[in-house]
């Protein structure tokens, strides 16, 4: 039977605001990024959209986005699990430094970090896909809200995505896939996953960001 994933980035942070390098480094939501969490989850809740099974990665930012949206979901704080394998790219000594000093290109990023301290995109692509199949094949997961990292976040629906992803993963877009459970393997990335469509809380009439 199919299931739902809805894979959700963080809010705004510090770093985010400064545009720096955000990877395994960590910094504060700003009260945006707070705000965007709650809105997040009540446009869930507007949307009559219930998850069963709550999850992000070990950063904060991430953890402190999903406390955000579930009290905008429920007015409260459910219980939830962290994976470190739903973190961002790991970018070494590049990490908090300035944004621009990111290459651009796909092709020379991959491997780029590895000479200092950091991990290719690939390897940041396997480690999120095989955690989310982990998530999505468990007992009781029909519908999971998982938050993590703009980062991995477009390498997973370039993967999964016909035609690869071109859009912006703004601040708590939320990327929406169906999951088939028989079609699944841990050790293809992408595999079982079928992207549908992005909700973006922004775009939500009346709502200023």
């Amino acid at each position: 039977m199919t299931r739902r994933l809805y894979l959700m980035r963080h809010g705004e942070t510090l770093f985010n605001r400064q545009q720096r390098v955000q990877g395994f480094s960590d910094s504060p939501l700003t009260e945006r990024g707070a705000e965007q969490g709650r809105r997040a989850g009540i446009l869930l809740a507007s949307l009559g959209i219930r998850p069963d099974y709550f999850c992000c990665s070990t950063s904060e930012r991430a953890s402190d986005t999903l406390e955000y949206c579930m009290q905008g979901l429920f007015g409260e704080v459910r219980p939830y699990d962290r994976y470190k394998g739903l973190k961002e790219f790991n970018r070494g000594v590049f990490e908090g430094e300035p944004l621009y000093l990111m290459p651009k290109d796909h092709a020379v990023r991959n491997t780029y970090f590895l000479p200092f301290g950091g991990e290719s995109d690939d390897a940041s692509l396997e480690r999120l896909s095989a955690t989310l199949t982990q998530v999505m094949l468990a007992d009781g997961h029909e519908t999971v809200l998982a938050v993590s990292h703009g980062g991995v976040c477009h390498l997973f629906m370039d993967c999964v995505r016909e035609g690869g992803a071109n859009e912006r993963i703004g601040n708590c877009s939320i990327m929406v896939y169906d999951f088939e459970p028989d079609q699944a393997d841990a050790s293809a990335p992408g595999a079982g996953f079928t992207y549908r469509e992005m909700i973006l809380p922004e775009a939500v009439e009346g709502w200023s960001w």
